[in-house]
């Protein structure tokens, strides 16, 4: 069981799917999103007053879409059930294309958020939201306000629908949003730093609110607290990982001083092809040599 860190039932890049070790810079942006967001989801439900929009942004595989997915169920589980409905949707998965508009984007992304609701409306009143976005009309901002009255029915919490959305890859883009998070809306968005999508600053209006969250690079001590985090109760694993202790250092220390820094994504490819290496080589440990022919295969760009 040789190095047991990366398996196939457990993805490293989602660490909420079984361990997750608080050391892709991320941390401090979450809890700032939870200061921020508490008092909305307070008693006096002023969630409802406001559409609001989540911008974050990070260097590449920093964790963006990993904390975007944890404010969102954290506000999923922290609302109050009596004062709203929370409903999460997430359409991170939906990445666009080249060849795609950017009104055939949020056309897109509008008829994914429906589908989600589905059981919840009425096929007329699918039919009436479709018409607000046809190619002829495409009034998205009208078409999510008319959604969430849709979703209010008398004698119930009023919605909030908490949609996670892909990479922004348009300029202008996360400004939509902003225009389109009427009241009972929270978009949470992601851009990397260096695309022009993440240049844009994001002014708060009577009807909507702002938090902006950013996520960093690696300390040099993360990629050891990340393993030790991952092989949390054995020892067996961690005896065996302990022989690669110095490599990983080094590796983490040398990339995390570039100018640009190590994300957690790119340490975790790096690690993981290394330890592929390894394994292919009958080996239980790995060495520095791993490490470097693992970095210079990966194409990750430090």
């Amino acid at each position: 069981m040789a190095l047991e860190l990366f398996t196939p039932h457990d993805e490293p890049l989602d660490p909420l799917h079984h361990v997750y070790a608080p050391v892709d810079r991320s941390g401090e942006a979450y809890q700032d999103f939870c200061r921020q967001a508490g008092p909305l989801l307070a008693a006096d439900a002023r969630a409802m007053a406001k559409g609001h929009v989540v911008q974050i942004t990070g260097g590449d595989l920093c964790g963006k879409t990993s904390l975007a997915l944890r404010c969102a169920h954290w506000v999923e589980t922290t609302a109050p059930a009596n004062l709203m409905r929370v409903t999460k949707i997430d359409l991170t998965p939906l990445e666009g294309t080249a060849e795609e508009s950017f009104g055939d984007r949020n056309l897109r992304l509008f008829e994914a958020v429906v589908d989600e609701l589905v059981e919840r409306l009425t096929p007329a009143e699918q039919t009436e939201l479709a018409s607000l976005v046809n190619p002829d009309t495409r009034d998205p901002e009208r078409a999510y306000r008319r959604l969430v009255l849709l979703l209010s029915p008398h004698g119930e919490p009023p919605p909030l629908l908490v949609v996670v959305l892909p990479r922004i890859e348009v300029k202008g883009e996360t400004e939509c949003y902003l225009r389109f998070a009427v009241p009972g809306l929270m978009f949470i968005t992601e851009a990397t730093v260096g695309d022009p999508a993440a240049d844009c600053v994001l002014r708060p209006g009577r009807e909507r609110a702002v938090i902006s969250l950013s996520v960093g690079t690696l300390d040099e001590d993360d990629g050891w607290a990340f393993i030790c985090a991952r092989v949390a109760g054995r020892d067996d694993l961690l005896r065996e990982w302990e022989s690669c202790k110095e490599h990983v250092d080094t590796y983490v220390r040398d990339r995390s001083s570039t100018g640009s820094g190590l994300s957690i994504g790119q340490f975790l490819k790096v690690m993981r092809m290394a330890h592929d290496i390894a394994i292919a080589e009958s080996r239980s440990t790995l060495d520095m040599g791993d490490i470097g022919r693992a970095y210079a295969r990966s194409g990750v760009n430090i």
